[in-house]
């Protein structure tokens, strides 16, 4: 059953924007080069717009775009597009131009690009203007031209197309040059849903953790949709699974692989607990004195965690930056917010012992391997754990009687610590997991099995760095 239906998403769309002037008009821009002829003799491209007339119940322009010398494109309605002449180039930085205004945006393309210039398209999706984009991979048949790039553009070690099953390919004797064949076979293409509109993908990208966009269309029959901007960081999950001396193997692995950075055992003396509908991590100790005044002693809390990710299409870090990577782990603040039921007695505390006196840090203080892409719908777990290491300074006692008189007729203050670790990690970390991009793309534009793309999408695009806070709460 779809999550709105068509009666329900045009209401739900007024309310969230305002007034009915305010529905959101949905642009289809089709790319109408050569490379894409045999997809419209087929009717996929058919096909597609009526996918997305079914989940899409707001206006919809729908235009196809060409260009005949490379340097104009011509526009043209879905009806009245000759398919007899398709263009000659791909512009697709140009076709892009003309809908910078749109609040949404349904590019369809094969990614065969005509030369530099379509760079201008990927580099107008990593700007500022667009506030999200998703990918779907479309798969149909194709009865059509497909052309054999100069041999300085091909990966293939040969001249031979890779084709799949089923399928037949002619060198097309029609044509003065020796580069276009007469295909007709399964052949791929991308649908980029681009929004430029901040407040739809406010509503799209749900705060609540639904990604209502990628729910609309998967259940409208198009397969799988990729969120590739931004990254969906909320996939990116913190937790202590496993017993303990999993955590103790783990950082004797550690250990061996960077020796330098050489952290040694600790056990641990508590856990992270996640409790439902709070913002907090607890961290639960097995004493209930262990978050107390450390009067006349140091003290040391520590308790591990590990880091996950639910998302089966990216990969973030890798395996090569296992001692020293620029995805970073940290304490804010360093000295954690400190809560008793007896405010004087921090006062106190402070002035016998000095600032700082209950710090925290972790270790390793980077991402240690990389967060690998999860398995359905799984969570897929760093191999390597993270410890926290919470220190309380002695709190010295002075020998006056009214110190020692003050801390014997008042009970042990029992302290309540909160401070977030936060994750940072940098732009050019995330890439498409290779499963995902084996099972859709190629470098390769001979290869005909796959959807050609000139690099991967999610390392370009995923071009903002991300930083996540996860609270954490001590709590007896």
């Amino acid at each position: 059953m779809k999550l709105m239906n068509k009666v329900f998403l045009p209401v739900y769309l007024l309310l969230v924007f305002g007034s009915a002037n305010s529905l959101q008009r949905a642009s289809v821009l089709i790319d109408g080069s050569g490379s894409m002829s045999g997809f419209f003799k087929t009717g996929a491209i058919d096909k597609v717009i009526s996918q997305i007339d079914d989940f899409w119940d707001g206006p919809i322009d729908i235009e196809i775009f060409k260009s005949m010398d490379g340097k104009t494109i011509d526009f043209s309605s879905f009806s009245s597009f000759d398919k007899r002449s398709f263009g000659n180039y791909t512009l697709l930085g140009k076709a892009i131009e003309r809908k910078k205004d749109a609040n949404i945006v349904f590019f369809i393309t094969d990614n065969i690009s005509s030369g530099e210039e379509d760079t201008a398209f990927f580099d107008y999706l990593n700007s500022t203007d667009v506030s999200g984009v998703w990918i779907i991979p479309v798969f149909k048949d194709f009865d059509g031209q497909i052309y054999l790039p100069p041999e300085d553009k091909r990966n293939s070690h040969d001249n031979n197309f890779i084709l799949p099953e089923n399928s037949s390919i002619q060198f097309d004797k029609s044509f003065t040059e020796s580069t276009r064949y007469k295909y007709k076979g399964s052949a791929g293409f991308l649908i980029y849903i681009i929004v430029n509109d901040s407040s739809l993908m406010d509503w799209a990208y749900r705060t609540d953790g639904n990604d209502l966009i990628t729910v609309m269309i998967q259940s409208s029959g198009f397969g799988e949709a990729v969120l590739v901007k931004p990254i969906d960081w909320r996939a990116i999950v913190l937790d202590a699974p496993g017993k303990s001396e999993n955590f103790r193997k783990s950082i004797a692995a550690y250990d061996s692989l960077c020796p330098e950075n050489k952290l040694g055992w600790i056990p641990p003396i508590g856990k992270l607990v996640r409790i439902k509908n709070s913002p907090y991590f607890f961290l639960v100790t097995h004493s209930k004195k262990a978050f107390s005044v450390p009067w006349g002693a140091s003290g040391r809390i520590t308790i591990y965690f590990s880091l996950g990710s639910r998302m089966p299409y990216v990969r973030i870090g890798s395996n090569e930056s296992i001692c020293a990577s620029e995805i970073t782990l940290d304490i804010e603040p360093e000295e954690p917010e400190i809560i008793c039921k007896n405010p004087g007695i921090i006062d106190f505390m402070r002035e016998l012992a000095g600032e700082n006196w209950i710090s925290a840090k972790i270790t390793p203080n980077t991402l240690a391997g990389k967060l690998a892409p999860a398995r359905n719908d799984s969570i897929d777990w760093n191999p390597f754990v993270y410890r926290i290491s919470i220190i309380m300074k002695s709190v010295p006692v002075p020998f006056r009687p009214d110190y020692i008189l003050k801390i014997l007729l008042s009970p042990t203050p029992l302290l309540e610590l909160r401070f977030s670790v936060i994750v940072n990690i940098p732009p050019g970390q995330f890439n498409m997991s290779d499963k995902f991009f084996n099972k859709y793309f190629t470098y390769d534009i001979c290869d005909r099995t796959k959807i050609f793309t000139p690099q991967d999408p999610i390392h370009f695009l995923a071009r903002e760095p991300v930083k996540i806070e996860y609270k954490l709460q001590s709590k007896d």
